[in-house]
């Protein structure tokens, strides 16, 4: 399967570019966290001549629960994003050991919250009850 493109000179084209991640976050380095790209190709729409290979992206300065979002992206002039410009592009995300201990703590709160319920109740069921 073949797709022919006629292009136009001083027609913009739809194509869609490559974003590639430069560097290692703060956030891995000294926190354990895990970078997450969330868009690996980036739709725009532009001229032939001023079509960009790829978009390079620094991650180094970002932290946990830091991210770059398609607004925060500078592809020149006469570069048109043809997605939301609120979509994430990469994230770093918070070591999994750690986002499991506080949804395990989180869990043991509620379950402790509960029984403090049902025993009240009881308290309450055997006072009416005599």
């Amino acid at each position: 399967h073949i797709d022919f493109l006629r292009i136009q000179k001083g027609v913009k084209v739809d194509v869609e570019i490559p974003v590639h991640l430069e560097g290692i976050p703060q956030g891995v380095k000294l926190s354990g966290g895990m970078l997450q790209q969330v868009i690996h190709e980036l739709p725009v729409r532009v001229l032939p001549s001023d079509i960009p290979d790829s978009v390079a992206i620094d991650v180094t300065g970002l932290d946990i629960g830091d991210a770059i979002h398609v607004s925060d992206l500078d592809l020149g002039e006469g570069v048109e994003i043809l997605i939301d410009l609120d979509h994430t592009v990469a994230t770093v995300m918070a070591p999994r050991a750690i986002v499991e201990e506080e949804a395990e703590e989180e869990i043991e709160g509620a379950e402790e919250g509960i029984e403090g319920v049902g025993a009240a109740e009881g308290d309450e069921s055997t006072a009416d009850e005599s």
